[in-house]
This record gives C-alpha cells, structure tokens and sequence, in this order.
C-alpha cells in the first residue's frame, strides 16, 4: 500500500524533459508540457478496472486532485513571499511632523 505520493523538483524535472524530448516545442510552451500530462492521464484511466462511470468518476477525482495540489503550491509560495516582502520592506520610522518656522509650507520630522 501507498504511503502518499512523494513530488520533488527532480522527479518533475524529469518529466517534463522527457516530454520535450518527445516534442521540442514543449521547451518553449508550458501550457503544451501540462496538455500532454493530462492526455497521459487520460490514456492510462482508459485502462482503470471499471464502468464506464467509474472511469468518470475517477478522472472527476484527479481534477480536484489537481486542482487541490495547486491551491496548495499556491498557498506555500505566498507563505514564503511575505517574509521576504516583509524583510525587504524597511519599517517606517518612528516620529511626527512639526511645523517649521523658516519654513512654513513645509514640516520638520521630529523623531520619537
């Protein structure tokens, strides 16, 4: 029995260069890679043990799969944009703005 799938960059690396050597246009269309992952995955439910339905069902199944791995890369790369965001950020300083005599259209920063 499956312990859960294991993704790693490798394995997706490999794949996707296997795809492209099988279709060159590949290196330079992305969307192209993803079609040709899920016309795989089509052919192989062909094979699923089943009803017509079941093999629907299935194929319903690794949609939302699919889309739940998504969400969930989209998530994890948000989480790890907004420390670097926040470090990239320098907080303000703090103070207030006082009038200045010598000039009055402008205001000095009074550091608190």
């Amino acid at each position: 029995m499956s312990k859960g799938i294991r993704l790693s960059g490798e394995l997706i690396e490999n794949i996707m260069r296997v795809i492209a050597e099988h279709d060159e246009e590949v290196k330079e269309n992305g969307t192209l890679g993803l079609q040709y992952m899920a016309a795989v995955m089509g052919v192989l439910a062909t094979d699923y043990p089943g009803s017509d339905s079941d093999r629907a069902e299935l194929l319903e199944h690794l949609a939302e799969f699919t889309r739940h791995v998504h969400e969930d890369q989209m998530r994890a790369r948000q989480q790890q944009a907004q420390p670097a965001q926040a470090a990239a950020t320098p907080a303000a300083p703090k103070g207030r703005c006082v009038p200045d005599p010598d000039n009055p259209a402008a205001g000095l920063w009074k550091a608190e």
